[in-house]
């Protein structure tokens, strides 16, 4: 047991340094050249990781599919087809006959998308079976660099890495900025 322990903390201490080093090769190839003075690049720190377990992730997933399947549902319910051939057996003109085709349509297309959101929820639903494993990492990389009016700013970005893919992407904010 006491030798586990160095084992453990060397291993912790090697993959910090080596993560942070991939952090900042990616800042700089992929960030940094599109500043406006790519010279006045400065790195200043990246917080503690924030984790995102498969669980978590796959959980996020299904309630989007959830919202989804509820508005897509209520839609449905709005395209009575029962009701539209009733109207159309007491008018029986053309016009009608082609609102209800289209209605007939939409419909379709409406079920179309439930059976999707129904078979990528059960597919969810199957993964979350799975033993849990980090889905990825977030983490917070703050850097200074001059902006279009020459002043030196401080500002951050997330960027997460996906140890399956072993990949690191940037994390569009709500605005997609």
């Amino acid at each position: 047991m006491k030798q586990f322990i160095p084992a453990l903390i060397i291993f912790a201490s090697c993959s910090s340094p080596n993560m942070e080093s991939r952090i900042q090769n990616y800042m700089k190839d992929s960030i940094v050249v599109n500043f406006n003075d790519p010279g006045s690049y400065e790195f200043v720190s990246i917080d503690k990781p924030d984790t995102v377990s498969n669980y978590f992730f796959l959980y996020s997933e299904k309630l989007k599919h959830l919202e989804v399947l509820q508005v897509k549902t209520a839609e449905k319910g709005t395209n009575d087809i029962e009701k539209i051939n009733d109207d159309l057996q007491k008018t029986g003109s053309d016009l009608d006959k082609q609102i209800s085709d289209n209605h007939k349509k939409v419909d379709s297309l409406i079920g179309l998308t439930i059976n999707i959101e129904n078979n990528a929820i059960e597919k969810i639903d199957n993964e979350l079976k799975q033993p849990d494993f980090v889905h990825h990492l977030n983490y917070n990389v703050k850097y200074r660099g001059k902006n279009k009016m020459g002043a030196l700013i401080l500002d951050d970005i997330t960027l997460s890495y996906y140890p399956k893919e072993n990949k690191i992407v940037p994390v569009k904010d709500v605005a997609g900025q």
